[in-house]
């Protein structure tokens, strides 16, 4: 969509075409505040101008569009450092991390009704976190958490 918009999004504007004007508008406030590095100054604006362009569209305004137009402003003013932009609190991140979790479990899941779920669910979590937080002493810090602790993560 992108793609057409940019090059090829003059021809349906020259008929006027409310919606690839909303189009573009969107892709313009994606583009200020959806990356990772700090949002461009004038985002506000860009949602501004896109709800403009939404409403002449003449279609009802779907609960995204609502919470893009109402929501996302004071979020980011209120929520993310200055220097962050929206994708450091997006869904995507989360699902990242449960994929890198995912393929750690598989190595120590049971299932949950055994009496080594418990222990193997923690030991997943012992060895992600290690992998994690590791650093170029990570062997010496997991070995004095263990002796420490006296936890058993495999």
């Amino acid at each position: 969509m992108r793609l057409l918009l940019k090059h090829h999004g003059d021809l349906f504007l020259k008929k006027n075409c409310n919606a690839f004007i909303a189009l573009r508008r969107f892709d313009s406030v994606v583009s200020s505040c959806f990356g990772i590095s700090r949002c461009i100054p004038e985002f506000h604006e860009r949602i501004f101008d896109f709800e403009e362009a939404y409403k002449m569209c003449g279609i009802s305004c779907t609960t995204k569009v609502h919470i893009v137009c109402r929501y996302l402003v004071p979020f980011q003013l209120k929520y993310l450092p200055t220097d962050n932009g929206l994708a450091v609190v997006s869904e995507q991140s989360l699902e990242s991390s449960h994929h890198h979790f995912n393929n750690v479990w598989r190595r120590y899941k049971f299932g949950e009704d055994t009496e080594s779920y418990g222990q193997g669910l923690f030991n997943a979590v012992c060895e992600l976190n290690f992998i994690y937080l590791a650093t170029d002493n990570a062997a010496d810090v997991w070995k004095g958490l263990q002796d420490e602790n006296e936890i058993e993560c495999n």
